[in-house]
């Protein structure tokens, strides 16, 4: 599939965090916020992580943990990250 890449609708990824982006690892939540997955159950119906947030949450802000399953930024870990569960 072919698609054109813009990339002033992609988020800011930390350098820490591109080696990730190729192996499926890391995704776009939102133009804003970067999701890694850390732990997903077997039937893909609820999983937890990290988010990386440009700018703080200020609502409470769903991502997508696992296919069947919608997280929310729990507790800051620092430098703009979040644990999401």
């Amino acid at each position: 599939m072919d698609f054109q890449w813009n990339p002033v609708d992609q988020p800011t990824e930390p350098s820490a965090t591109a080696a990730w982006s190729g192996r499926g690892l890391l995704h776009a939540a939102s133009p804003t916020v970067l999701f890694v997955q850390l732990w997903q159950d077997w039937r893909a119906e609820s999983g937890t992580g990290l988010a990386y947030f440009a700018e703080p949450p200020t609502t409470p802000t769903p991502i997508t943990t696992a296919s069947g399953d919608l997280g929310h930024p729990k507790r800051e870990v620092g430098d703009g990250w979040w644990w999401v569960a």
